[in-house]
């Protein structure tokens, strides 16, 4: 009876859509560290903090790859993260 409802929400995903949301996440955090650099006004930016920016960005794509539509995994990413913390 369940069945139905558990493949509802299922998409299949192959990997030139990974690879294609990955590479989208990383030009746009590469165009959100470059404008962090031109429009930064102290004495020098700092690359670790650039560096950052870039990594979140594919990490944040990555996670919601792996949620997807599934509520219960969102939770549960939310709690593993709390504990991470």
């Amino acid at each position: 009876m369940f069945e139905e409802y558990q493949n509802l929400a299922v998409f299949p995903t192959s990997s030139a859509d990974v690879l294609a949301n990955l590479l989208v996440a990383l030009v746009c955090g590469l165009l959100l560290s470059m404008i962090y650099r031109l429009t930064y006004r102290g004495p020098s930016y700092s690359i670790t903090f650039v560096n950052s920016l870039v990594l979140l960005s594919i990490i944040s794509a990555i996670v919601i790859m792996v949620i997807g539509n599934n509520i219960a995994r969102a939770f549960g990413l939310v709690g593993a993260m709390s504990i991470i913390r």
